[in-house]
């Protein structure tokens, strides 16, 4: 991607999490796969079948997720994967109840801190402290099974958070992708921080939703969501022709050319 195929009036960006700027670590999702089959009274021998069962009934939540526009959190997830297992005839244990769930979600949150995700290329993290110096960055992502506390000392952990002035959450919005409402928020957000980094007095310049490029992997959550919602968008897909390093890289080149015309 070129810089010109980006709008020349982009003066935020907002950024997908999962499958754009990061991955699971290799370990992490292994170990939550014999977290929960411990938990369920799952045989070890059987934790391929396990992680099918949990990734069918975690993708159905995130399905879910973006047709209501509400986050579908820790515990429904997991109730979820243990009625999948249930069903599959792996497990005949109880459904956890809110002690275990809660116990359960602060193993998953040691696992994070073990096995922290990674971003997509070394070049990530720099490109977004260089970006982050020029324009307000927020983070707008569908949290899951990780929450925003986890997912803030995740970022810190991989070098990413110092970048961003705005962190939106599903869980802690209450609306999910493609929903208005988690873009409304980003929005807002970047609308109270702009003005400062940007230099602009926030009544004389006022940042609007068409100024903002959200930039994402998912064709419904990210991209027809945020153009619902007003904002421009961008489509990545690590596996295709348009990487996210690509497009950092083009934002910033842009960037510095428009601040550089105005110096």
């Amino acid at each position: 991607m070129q810089s010109q195929d980006l709008l020349p009036e982009v003066k935020a960006l907002s950024l997908d999490l999962w499958g754009t700027l990061i991955r699971s670590h290799p370990d992490f999702k292994p170990a939550r796969t014999r977290m929960l089959g411990q938990a369920f009274g799952i045989d070890s021998a059987r934790d391929a079948q396990a992680d099918a069962a949990f990734r069918s009934a975690d993708r159905q939540a995130d399905d879910d997720a973006e047709r209501l526009g509400a986050d579908v959190g820790f515990v429904p997830r997991v109730l979820a994967m243990h009625a999948s297992a249930v069903a599959a005839g792996l497990s005949s244990a109880p459904a956890p109840d809110a002690a275990s769930l809660a116990a359960l979600e602060a193993v998953q949150s040691e696992h994070v801190t073990r096995f922290p995700p990674q971003p997509f290329s070394d070049a990530v993290p720099g490109l977004l402290l260089a970006l982050g110096d020029l324009l307000p960055l927020a983070v707008t992502s569908n949290t899951g099974m990780l929450g925003g506390a986890t997912m803030r000392r995740a970022l810190a952990a991989n070098g990413l958070l110092p970048a961003f002035r705005v962190l939106v959450f599903s869980n802690e919005c209450g609306a999910a992708k493609p929903s208005p409402a988690i873009f409304s928020a980003t929005v807002g957000a970047l609308a109270a921080v702009a003005p400062q980094q940007l230099g602009n007095p926030a009544a004389d310049h006022p940042l609007t939703p068409a100024q903002i490029l959200h930039v994402g992997d998912n064709p419904l959550a990210d991209i027809a969501g945020a153009k619902t919602s007003g904002l421009a968008a961008a489509h990545v897909n690590v596996e295709g022709a348009t990487h996210i390093d690509q497009l950092l890289s083009a934002v910033l080149t842009q960037a510095r050319a428009r601040l550089g015309a105005r110096a």
